[in-house]
């Protein structure tokens, strides 16, 4: 089966417990539907310019969009009338960004941080049951496109019209690896469930592997090493942290006062 919207649709994501759809349009709306009937169940309008990224919070209580209007939205979903279709209100308008959002990613391990990126060149960390700026990330020299976690939660991997991958620590300012060789504007990226590997595809047709292995701390439950400012292709060993107990002392709370 397929799903219709009224403009063309750029971007969609799946409930984590896989019974909620929800797709972004051009057109400025959000549609949520069923996932077994394929029923359109509401549409979403508050954003003044196209929606490019949405997701939802871990728990799923929350429906996060961002646009091209330099704002984040936050919906709750587990509040949502059955019998009222269209929503025009949000919760909260987060205000950041100075310019367009390309890219929203929610942590896996501590629900209460989740990243923004922009046209802007800015990553954004926020803390979700407040709604503030826990960190800006600064590096890349054009527009952040894409984003990810790694499985771990620890780590944040981006890509950028500047034809880079960088790897994030969201508890420091600047990227710990860079990693080139891209000829064009990056679109996309992920990581193994192991970290040692990730994927990057970019405009010049190329999908490249880059090798995570021994940057990246191997056992997540441990304390690590975490790294310098390093050029390209190179990792510099700061002092070690315990950064898991820090990311807990960001807030692990669950995420729900959105």
């Amino acid at each position: 089966a397929n799903l219709y919207v009224e403009s063309p649709a750029t971007c969609c994501k799946f409930s984590p417990d896989g019974n909620t759809i929800i797709a972004g349009t051009q057109k400025a709306t959000i549609h949520v539907f069923d996932a077994l009937t394929f029923r359109e169940t509401h549409v979403l309008f508050s954003h003044q310019l196209g929606v490019r990224a949405c997701c939802f919070s871990n728990d799923g209580a929350w429906i996060f969009s961002a646009g091209s209007d330099a704002v984040i939205m936050t919906w709750k979903f587990s509040s949502f009338d059955d019998n009222v279709k269209e929503i025009r209100q949000p919760n909260n308008v987060l205000r950041g960004h100075s310019n367009g959002l390309r890219a929203l990613c929610f942590n896996p391990r501590f629900p209460d941080q989740f990243a923004s990126s922009g046209d802007d060149c800015k990553i954004l960390i926020w803390k979700l049951s407040d709604c503030s700026v826990e960190r800006q990330l600064e590096g890349h020299k054009g527009p952040v496109l894409a984003l990810t976690y790694t499985p771990s939660g620890l780590y944040i991997l981006s890509t950028s019209y500047d034809a880079t991958v960088r790897v994030w620590d969201p508890l420091v300012d600047f990227s710990l690896f860079e990693f080139a060789g891209h000829q064009g504007p990056v679109y996309g990226v992920a990581v193994s469930i192991d970290e040692y590997v990730a994927l990057s595809s970019g405009a010049d047709g190329s999908i490249r592997t880059w090798n995570l292995r021994g940057l990246l701390r191997d056992d997540p439950s441990q304390s690590h090493s975490t790294a310098k400012k390093a050029s390209k292709g190179e990792a510099s060993q700061g002092d070690e942290e315990e950064k898991e107990e820090n990311h807990k002392g960001k807030g692990d709370n669950g995420g729900r006062n959105a």
